[in-house]
């Protein structure tokens, strides 16, 4: 609450964000889903169509799904545990059971309401948020943005509107 009592001015540019938990699952993981999504690998719109087993995303980042909560898929597959990325290597793709076929893969039980995955998540970063924005010397505290999924996918532009956020200077909000 402390950081909404201050305002700042953020002059156009190119600055590193720090995302929080919903931030990043809306603003950079949303893309990533529907760039994994078997629809657009149907239809070859996805930049990740021939990226198998290639990095597609910082070493840092691993998706994995638990499948500790869903014991079927929406087509009756029993779920099990799997790796998406892998210290930023795509691994696999989500591939529902009406895919399968057109695809020429096995399903991988990912059919769900809303999209290709159920119990997924993220292995944990180093370090502490006050860490990490005292090691910024100008940058973004990301919280919502409207439109950041609204770029171009296919290019990957996930430029858009903070909605809210806060400006680090000299490793403090400012």
């Amino acid at each position: 609450i402390e950081f909404a009592l201050q305002t700042s001015e953020l002059s156009p540019g190119t600055y590193p964000f720090i995302f929080t938990p919903q931030s990043l699952v809306s603003g950079v993981l949303a893309p990533l889903f529907e760039g994994l999504s078997a629809g657009q690998l149907e239809s070859s719109t996805s930049p990740l169509t021939e990226k198998l087993d290639n990095k597609i995303l910082s070493e840092k980042i691993t998706l994995h799904e638990n499948a500790n909560f869903i014991p079927f898929d929406m087509d009756g597959l029993p779920t099990y545990a799997k790796t998406y990325v892998d210290s930023g290597v795509l691994k696999a793709f989500p591939i529902p059971l009406a895919y399968a076929k057109k695809l020429g893969r096995k399903p991988t039980a990912s059919s769900f309401a809303g999209g290709g995955f159920s119990d997924l998540s993220m292995n944990p970063g180093q370090g502490s948020l006050k860490a990490w924005i005292s090691a910024m010397d100008e940058g973004v505290l990301l919280m919502a943005s409207y439109n950041l999924t609204q770029g171009n996918i296919i290019n990957g532009d996930l430029s858009g509107i903070i909605s809210m956020g806060f400006h680090i200077k000299n490793g403090k909000v400012a």
